[in-house]
């Protein structure tokens, strides 16, 4: 019944804070103790068998950042939206939807297609991490991803093209993951070029953030984007379009790794501008939030006009690295990071006019102390956690669901079903009035002329008495 009063078609989609573009799925992360993976051609035939434990747990890019705004810088119910396409009649897209009606997540923008007429499948996320020891247990060793918006050129119908359009056009500002099919991704820049929407980018690989830069490149420069550091090494050697810049590239990671043994520790070093000002200009974006998860360090990188640049160069707290290397998780650890720098830009009390600061300063102390404190904020939950959100983990197990959960959704089912009944209801008694009109039959109804209010002097006298 919601899904029929989406289709009418006087319904009003509320206007978004951030719509994000991006892939969801499940996310099987595989801990094997000892890992032994070989890279010698000789051993290409070699099969590896071990035990090992298994984790499940709602994951993709999109789905991550759009969580962790939902749940920190967004209160509002409709502020954060996530536009992504799933596998129809899945059991894993009916898993995902369940875990999707306990956040803050705007959803009407989740669309199912058939498999059957547009070879769409749940997809999904394995990774195998070695738990030989403690820093390298949150680190994925070997993984494969395969996503429903990167698998069919889903915005070439014209309907699906529509709808993505209009809800570009409805939002404030727009994130989108890389990893998403070629056309689908040109469509996306095209619509926020178009409507003059900041477009934040998560460079999710190597070979599909080269190829979403690569149309990005022909608009207009983006916000923000996101990267790891190995994929900035990726794009500046070996003539890779970031080739200009190697020698930045490889200041920047080894300051970033010269971290790793002093956590929390920040660096202001004065000749960061210029290293941030070259890679900002080369990946065409105004900021480049960058993570080493390796030496557990990031940076956050900006260039200012008219011909400045500006950085914060940082390990993670002590305490988030205490929490990874226990039982916690590193995967989703990143979009936690980007999430928070989105966070750091969206100031409207600042800038009235403007709900995106137009450029970062990050030589600000203030804005230095207020982007710390929101990575701290961000990253530490999910440090701590076995997934890459918190509370996305998955169990198969049969367990008694919560009479309270069951309350929950049958109020968002109501909630989803309001907009029908307010038109099935007076088209109903209209329909009920021809038909008694039709079979003669005569209700014998008072005139209007003839209500009366009730006669309350009676009881007047007895509350007197």
């Amino acid at each position: 019944m919601g899904n029929i009063s989406k289709m009418w078609p006087f319904r009003r989609f509320p206007r978004l804070k951030v719509l994000v573009i991006g892939g969801v799925h499940l996310d099987t992360i595989i801990d094997v103790n000892n890992l032994n993976i070989s890279t010698d051609p000789a051993q290409s035939n070699y099969t590896y068998y071990s035990s090992g434990h298994t984790i499940h747990s709602i994951g993709g890019t999109g789905f991550n950042i759009a969580e962790n705004l939902a749940r920190v810088a967004f209160s509002a119910k409709k502020e954060v939206g996530l536009y992504t396409i799933l596998a129809k009649d899945s059991a894993i897209t009916r898993i995902i939807r369940e875990r999707l009606i306990g956040t803050r997540i705007y959803r009407d923008y989740v669309h199912e297609l058939d498999y059957a007429t547009s070879d769409t499948t749940a997809g999904g996320f394995v990774g195998v991490r070695d738990t030989t020891n403690a820093r390298a247990a949150k680190t994925i060793r070997v993984a494969a991803t395969d996503t429903p918006v990167n698998q069919t050129a889903w915005a070439a119908n014209a309907a699906e093209r529509a709808k993505l359009e209009g809800a570009i056009k409805n939002a404030e500002f727009i994130v989108a993951e890389s990893y998403i099919e070629v056309n689908s991704a040109t469509a996306i820049i095209n619509f926020c070029e178009k409507y003059g929407k900041p477009l934040f980018v998560s460079l999710t690989s190597e070979r599909s953030g080269a190829e979403f830069l690569s149309r990005a490149a022909l608009a207009k420069p983006a916000y923000s984007i996101s990267c790891r550091l190995s994929d900035l090494h990726a794009f500046s050697i070996n003539g890779g379009f970031l080739s200009k810049v190697e020698g930045e590239v490889a200041a920047l990671g080894n300051l970033l790794r010269s971290l790793k043994t002093t956590p929390g520790a920040v660096t202001g070093d004065a000749d960061l501008g210029p290293i941030a000002k070259a890679i900002c200009e080369a990946l065409n974006a105004k900021h480049v939030v960058c993570a080493d998860m390796q030496s557990l360090a990031y940076a956050f990188l900006s260039v200012a006009p008219p011909d400045s640049g500006s950085a914060i160069v940082k390990s993670f707290d002590d305490n988030i690295v205490a929490r990874a290397n226990t039982e916690g998780n590193l995967t989703g650890v990143r979009d936690g990071l980007f999430a928070s720098f989105i966070h750091l830009s969206y100031r409207p009390k600042y800038d009235p006019t403007s709900k995106l600061q137009a450029n970062l300063e990050l030589t600000e102390p203030e804005t230095q102390r207020r982007a710390m404190e929101l990575a701290s904020r961000y990253t530490g939950p999910i440090a701590q956690s076995r997934a890459a959100t918190p509370g996305a983990v998955v169990s198969f197990a049969e367990q008694p669901v919560p009479w309270t959960f069951t309350v929950w959704r049958y109020l968002v089912l109501i909630n989803e079903a309001a907009p029908l009944l307010f038109w099935a209801l007076p088209i109903l008694f209209l329909v009920s009035a021809g038909l008694l009109a039709w079979l003669g039959v005569v209700l014998d109804l008072p005139s209007p002329t003839e209500w009366r209010l009730p006669d309350w002097s009676k009881l007047r006298k007895m509350l007197g008495k």
